[in-house]
């Protein structure tokens, strides 16, 4: 742990700045195994609140002597949360061709779903505007920064306006609220097909897997920057989580 001259490690482990404040409600659905299929899901609604979202000393805030300034959503706050699984048995086929039962019955899959909105995207400045020697100060809204009807690719450019944060005057503070606005969100499909064929010894099975993750290929942002002083790059997106990925194997037990 490292800390500042004037604080002791028992002081600031017992520090009492910190609060929050969270509410949820879930709902869970469950089909138990039958007619071939099983599933479970679950959506949370929630609201997370915070001066602060992990251990901090109170003079790393842009305005350490009033920590109501830093209330606002958590770091890790996703407004909506939906995730489904399910696994199935892949109808069989009665046909008297045995090359062809071999072929279609004894398939598997299954499959997981996750979709999240986006998390908090917290605006700063990039300077010592109020010249007190804290980082994270944030700027001046001045204007809308929403955008309407974005295509994917303007979205790309810059999901939000960074012409409607101004830096604030030389000796003050931004009047932009902690984690202010919310990024990306992301939706993640994976599926996995497999089949267990039977070799010349009874004991011995020989497994074919296909797995496919984030299976529509969509593109999951992170977070842009929020910096002002990126000025035009301030909202754009520049890295995203993976692209598609299709796996396959071959197990041998014996």
């Amino acid at each position: 742990a490292t800390y500042q001259p004037g604080f002791s490690v028992s002081n600031l482990l017992n520090a009492t700045e910190g609060s929050g404040r969270y509410n949820a409600l879930e709902f869970k659905v469950n089909k138990r195994f039958s007619y071939s299929l099983s599933a479970q899901g679950a959506y949370t609604y929630a609201s997370s609140m915070d001066n602060a979202s992990s251990l901090y000393l109170s003079s790393s805030t842009p305005q350490p002597y009033d920590l109501r300034t830093q209330w606002g959503p958590s770091d890790f706050f996703q407004r909506h949360t939906l995730s489904m699984a399910w696994v199935w048995n892949l109808p069989k086929t009665v046909s008297s061709n045995p090359a062809l039962r071999q072929a279609v019955n004894g398939w598997e899959a299954s499959g997981l779903i996750a979709i999240h909105s986006g998390e908090p995207l917290n605006l700063t400045t990039g300077e010592d505007n109020a010249l007190s020697g804290t980082p994270h100060q944030r700027p001046n809204e001045v204007g809308n920064p929403y955008f309407s009807g974005l295509s994917l690719n303007a979205k790309v450019q810059g999901m939000y306006n960074y012409q409607a944060y101004a830096f604030p005057a030389t000796g003050t503070y931004g009047n932009v609220g902690r984690n202010s606005l919310v990024g990306p969100g992301s939706a993640i499909t994976n599926l996995g097909v497999f089949k267990n064929f039977r070799l010349y010894h009874e004991s011995d099975r020989l497994q074919f897997r296909a797995e496919f993750f984030n299976l529509f290929n969509r593109a999951n942002f992170f977070n842009p920057s929020g910096t002002l002083s990126a000025g035009p790059n301030m909202f754009a997106l520049t890295s995203a989580d993976s692209a598609r990925v299709i796996q396959l194997a071959l197990k041998l037990s014996f």
